[in-house]
């Protein structure tokens, strides 16, 4: 599916987008937190330069992004649709901010990145604050291809008796889809 959004131009602070109906829009980059796999997710935090309206945006494992959403029963029926399907799934997610929020966030990562001992906990406490209560936007799924030659293999690998097993991070019903 296609939202029509276009990416006109990033630089670490700014960001542009056209939008379907024409609109140019400019947003400044306030934060960003990048991807980690401990965490699972990441998000960036943006400003409308138009309207000045503040939002955090986080993608991220729907497994992870279920715990941080307002809860949603077509977000786990469609996810489990896709995860059988054999697709890999991630959850979008957002959520307003006030200025004030904003200003107190600003403030507690500034002195969160000034610790000299626990600073990346300390910094992962205060991206807690804006990670509640979120709305969900999106599903999205990709296929995530074997290697070449990973059927074949695993085919003779049967073929000759040789028991294998998957190891996976995904979901039960994502592994069962790939496995056949």
């Amino acid at each position: 599916a296609k939202c029509g959004l276009v990416l006109h131009e990033r630089t670490p602070h700014m960001l542009a987008l056209h939008t379907p109906n024409g609109e140019f829009r400019r947003f400044d980059v306030l934060h960003e937190m990048p991807f980690s796999s401990e965490l699972r997710r990441m998000g960036v935090l943006l400003r409308d330069r138009a309207t000045r309206r503040i939002t955090f945006y986080v993608k991220g494992a729907d497994s992870v992004m279920s715990e941080r959403i307002r809860p949603s029963d077509w977000m786990e029926e469609e996810v489990g649709n896709l995860a059988r399907e054999g697709l890999r799934t991630l959850a979008v997610a957002s959520k307003d901010v006030s200025e004030t929020t904003y200003e107190q966030f600003a403030k507690a990562m500034h002195n969160a990145r000034l610790v000299k001992k626990g600073r990346a906990e300390e910094v992962s406490a205060v991206l807690e604050m804006l990670q509640e209560d979120m709305r969900l936007i999106c599903v999205t799924a990709v296929e995530d291809r074997l290697q070449a030659n990973v059927g074949a293999t695993l085919e003779m690998l049967r073929d000759a008796n040789v028991r294998t097993w998957m190891l996976t991070g995904d979901k039960m019903e994502t592994a069962k889809g790939i496995a056949q």
